[in-house]
């Protein structure tokens, strides 16, 4: 065969072996873009798969310290960041796929009768915190960073470390000057004898902290002037109903007292017998 033949053939080989690797090729798109409209989900779930394999599960333990905001605070970026092609619904089945069977039914059952789906993302987390979060007040986070100290068992690095982890609960940031004197003043009750105004003022504290985080700022009205306030009435309180109980006390005694059948005196005979 001459050589301008053969090299024709190879040539014709060549461009029939192309063409058909350019239908099979087309062809397996085909047959991929079908699986993928069949099951619009099949992509994203692969991808929460692959996510879900690098974050532990959540087991609530608030004994030992463990609180949905830290859990979250870990693997947030997993779920925000690497699940960025991920729509917000299926990152909340993400989340929620990473729930033990005990909390995920828990929360399932407070948010009746909405399911899962009718939150997005954020409203998931928020919900999901105040669910497995510190049950504890604000009042008691911040009076344990102002009494928190070092012990003998502690190295200057995990010292230091609890140190800020206690001036976070604190929320330095959302305090204002008059709640900060508010505070140093109820954390100096310590006397037993005021228990009862102790109480108050914490229960008004609390309410305080709620009103700001719920309009700013401005909705504060805790100051030490409205606090001595408060702690003169509940002294004339206390004083008014003690003598409330004095005064019901004396009547009760003097009722004790008077005789329940008073004898008569025997009539006395004209004339001696």
């Amino acid at each position: 065969m001459p050589d301008a033949d053969l090299k024709n053939a190879i040539l014709q080989l060549t461009n029939l072996i192309a063409r058909q690797q350019h239908q099979i090729e087309a062809q397996q798109q085909q047959i991929e873009n079908l699986g993928i409209r069949g099951h619009p989900g099949s992509g994203s779930e692969k991808i929460i798969e692959s996510l879900a394999s690098g974050i532990q599960d959540f087991q609530y333990d608030p004994d030992g310290g463990v609180f949905f905001d830290g859990w979250y605070a870990r693997y947030e970026d997993v779920i925000t960041k690497d699940g960025q092609s991920l729509d917000d619904a299926a990152r909340v089945r993400l989340l929620l796929r990473k729930l033990s069977t005990p909390l995920h039914e828990k929360y399932v059952n407070t948010i009746l009768p909405n399911h899962p789906r009718d939150f997005t993302l954020d409203e998931t987390v928020t919900k999901l915190k105040k669910l497995f979060g510190r049950q504890k007040s604000v009042f008691h986070s911040r009076y344990q960073c102002l009494q928190y100290a070092k012990s003998d068992a502690d190295d200057f690095t995990s010292y230091a470390a609890m140190v800020s982890k206690h001036c976070e609960a604190f929320q330095l940031s959302k305090l204002t000057p008059d709640q900060f004197k508010a505070l140093r003043f109820v954390c100096g009750l310590q006397s037993p004898r005021d228990a009862d105004i102790r109480t108050r003022l914490i229960s008004k504290l609390e309410a305080d902290e709620t009103a700001v985080n719920e309009q700013g700022e401005a909705a504060s009205k805790v100051t030490l002037e409205n606090l001595v306030e408060e702690c003169h009435r509940v002294s004339n309180l206390k004083q008014d109903t003690l003598m409330v109980e004095n005064k019901e006390a004396r009547n009760v005694n003097i009722v004790s007292r008077k005789p329940k059948n008073p004898v008569k005196n025997p009539k006395i005979p004209k004339t001696p017998c």
